[in-house]
Parts: C-alpha cells; sequence; structure tokens
C-alpha cells in the first residue's frame, strides 16, 4: 500500500507541476531511491551534475588559450541575467530539463533541440536565482568536419585566430562573457558564461571552493553559424 501510494503521489506531481517541474524532477529521485527497480523516466539535459558543467568557467584552467574579442558574446542571440520566464517567452516548450540543489538555491536547466552544420546539438540555459548565467551547447555526434566549421565559425565571428591543433580555449569579449570550447576527445560542448552577473558568479565560487577551473555556411534544415554561436 505504501509503495502504492506513492506512485499515485509521483503521478500526482507530474499532472499537477509539469512533466518537467523541479518538483516531479525530486520527487522521481527520492522515489528511486527507495524504489530503483521501478522505471519512471524523466526527461533530463544530462547525466552528470549540474555543478560539473561549471568546470573551467568559474574559474579558467590555466594554461588554455585565451583569445580576446571585441564582439559581444551572446548565446542564441541572448544575453546573460534574462529571466527564467523570459526565455520560455521567447524559446517555447523546453524539451528537457534538470535541476540541483546547491545550499538554499536551485540552479535550472532547460534545453531545447536546435540543428547545427546538419548535427543535432542541445541548447541547455541554465538558471540560478531565476537568472540566466550559463548557455551551453551539447553536441550529441560530430566529425572533424563539423569541428573545423564550428572553429572557423567562432573564429570569423569573434575576429581571432586560434591554434589548430587546441582542442580546448577560451574567447572572452570586453564584458568578461566567455565561450569555452571543449573538445574532450568524446563530446564536444562549446559554453558560454556570464561572469559579470557578480552575485551569481560569487555565489558559484564560495559554493564550489574545490572547482577546478576546466567560413560561414548554412546547412539544410539548420541556421547559421553567425546565428547560433
Amino acid at each position: 500500500m505504501d509503495y502504492l501510494f506513492k506512485l499515485a503521489s509521483l503521478i500526482f506531481r507530474r499532472l499537477w507541476f509539469g512533466e518537467l517541474s523541479p518538483e516531479y524532477f525530486f520527487s522521481i529521485q527520492k522515489f528511486r531511491s527507495r524504489h530503483p527497480s521501478t522505471r519512471i523516466a524523466f526527461k533530463s539535459c544530462f547525466k552528470s551534475d549540474v555543478s560539473l558543467r561549471f568546470e573551467y568557467l568559474c574559474r579558467k584552467k590555466p594554461g588554455l588559450p585565451d583569445y580576446n574579442t571585441g564582439e559581444k558574446i551572446l548565446f542564441d542571440n541572448h544575453a546573460g541575467g534574462l529571466s527564467y520566464d523570459q526565455i520560455c517567452r521567447i524559446k517555447g516548450k523546453p524539451f528537457s530539463a534538470k535541476y540541483e540543489r546547491m545550499g538554499t538555491k536551485l540552479v535550472k536547466v532547460i534545453c531545447f533541440r536546435d540543428t547545427i552544420l546538419e548535427k543535432s546539438v542541445k541548447a541547455g540555459f541554465f538558471f540560478l536565482e531565476e537568472r540566466f548565467f550559463l548557455g551551453e551547447y551539447m553536441f550529441q555526434s560530430y566529425n572533424r568536419e563539423t569541428l573545423e566549421s564550428i572553429r572557423n565559425g567562432l573564429q570569423a565571428k569573434y575576429h581571432i585566430t586560434t591554434d589548430k591543433d587546441g582542442k580546448n580555449f577560451y574567447i572572452t569579449d570586453e564584458n568578461g562573457s566567455v565561450i569555452f570550447y571543449n573538445d574532450s576527445g568524446h563530446s564536444l560542448n562549446v559554453h558560454y558564461y556570464f561572469p559579470q552577473l557578480q552575485e551569481i558568479h560569487k555565489f558559484l565560487l564560495d559554493s564550489l571552493p574545490g572547482l577546478t577551473a576546466k567560413k560561414e555556411r548554412t546547412p539544410a534544415g539548420g541556421k547559421s553559424l553567425s546565428d547560433i554561436l
């Protein structure tokens, strides 16, 4: 009876709060910890902890190239500091979500499907205190041509010249906004971080004291690199 009651309560939370709500997300986590054999799906943006996505952003990784640009850095044409509701009004309903509690605060992540260079990509928006502070393009598949095209797109848009052999580098604009191009060899992620949101930046630094600071073409069915990057 206890199992059936908790399952019914879980279903109610999904119906009442929504299938991508934090209330449903944390209820699933609690339910799974007690009943791991029961399969209940949640459309999660990614498997790793949210806080791990801040690696090499709150503190830049020493030794990596850092290129300065006079162009303003935006993520999907959006600046840091926009509210959760503003992004949802612009982008519509997200495809997936993920949440993590950091002390007394909640970090929200919502993801949307997109296409770059005919490759499927997830565009993730990260929020703290309902404010957008980090964007991330997560490529689910890519090849050498994709890597070169994205690198060339970033170079053209931000007027920089990168080391051809470097897999990881930063781009920093005059406001302090940062792009981190991260090719790990098995995944490609392009992060857009806005540390000028000082309260959020300080909170992340204080909350994660051991954090290790870790030619344009328009593809069919996708956007141009200048529209995306």
